[in-house]
């Protein structure tokens, strides 16, 4: 019985903290949406805030334009090599297009007041190699941010710098493209101390800085429970 009651809390809180965060009503419900331009902007000098409503650099008619709903098929440069772009259910969100353009796009949720032991997302990513080095390059940056207290519990900062240094071992490489063959599935345990806080998901993807390669992000399975 009381493993009933705690498998049910768990279900329960993980449902009524997340808004949309598997995209399953397929728009951007419960996300705040972020872009704007990175032209001559390197790589270590982006921030999502500076993208999102209200940031220094954010455009709305990129941020409501160059991130998509998606269903299920495989990525239209990639291929079958790469995952299927939707982890679970019917839909998932890319952050940023398929274009160029030195475009940045971000997402972004936050929960609040979260009573759950565990947050899950998963991601895959499209990094172009331009044979730029890395402050020029096409980069994704994700972080998971503890609000209350303002301290950074996540990051996944990658870029497609030429020598192949801006990836690690979740990449392989097809072409000129960098790219994750599979969904990658983060974890973060919520230690007792940090229960109750609230906490902010940033996705965001760059194109480079010279306006020829694209990156691009797509994100999955936001919630409580593993995906």
């Amino acid at each position: 019985m009381l493993l009933l009651l705690l498998l049910f809390f768990s279900i329960a809180c993980s449902f009524t903290s997340f808004n949309n965060g598997g995209f399953e009503s397929g728009n951007a419900n419960g996300w705040t949406r972020g872009g704007g331009s990175r032209q001559g902007i390197p790589s270590s000098k982006i921030a999502s805030k500076d993208y999102k409503p209200g940031g220094a650099k954010y455009v709305a008619t990129i941020a409501t334009t160059h991130s998509d709903i998606v269903t299920s098929g495989y990525d239209s440069l990639i291929g079958s090599v790469m995952e299927k772009v939707v982890r679970t259910g019917t839909y998932a969100m890319r952050v940023e297009d398929l274009d160029t353009k030195y475009y940045v796009s971000v997402i972004s949720q936050q929960i609040n007041n979260y009573l759950c032991t565990d947050i899950y997302f998963a991601w895959l990513a499209v990094l172009e190699n331009g044979g730029h080095p890395a402050e020029d390059s096409s980069i994704m940056l994700i972080t998971l941010k503890d609000v209350t207290v303002g301290d950074i519990l996540l990051t996944r900062l990658y870029n497609a710098g030429n020598t192949g240094g801006g990836v690690d071992a979740r990449f392989n490489k097809t072409g000129e493209y960098f790219y994750t063959p599979s969904w990658q599935i983060e974890h973060l345990p919520v230690n007792a101390s940090r229960i109750g806080h609230s906490f902010e998901l940033d996705v965001l993807a760059a194109d480079c800085n010279l306006g020829g390669h694209k990156g691009y992000v797509y994100i999955d399975s936001f919630g409580g429970l593993a995906p």
